[in-house]
């Protein structure tokens, strides 16, 4: 779920959607189906990165909302 919250396949086995604009729109993965709803803009020497998103699978739902990302050393 680490490289999922990152929007960063895992091991290649994952069904990709991307939009228009590029971005990773959606993922399915370990039988989850992860949706990219918003993502934070480039800055501070960062890509663009995911906001929101929420993953589903039979039944159960996770939302996660993230107010920023910083490096750690």
């Amino acid at each position: 779920m680490v490289r999922w919250v990152r929007a960063l396949p895992s091991d290649g086995n994952e069904a990709l959607v991307f939009g228009a604009d590029g971005r990773l729109q959606s993922m399915v993965a370990g039988g989850w189906t992860v949706e990219y709803q918003e993502w934070l803009p480039a800055a501070g020497g960062w890509p663009e990165m995911p906001r929101r998103l929420q993953a589903s699978r039979e039944g159960a739902r996770v939302r996660l909302v993230v107010d920023g990302w910083e490096r750690r050393p």
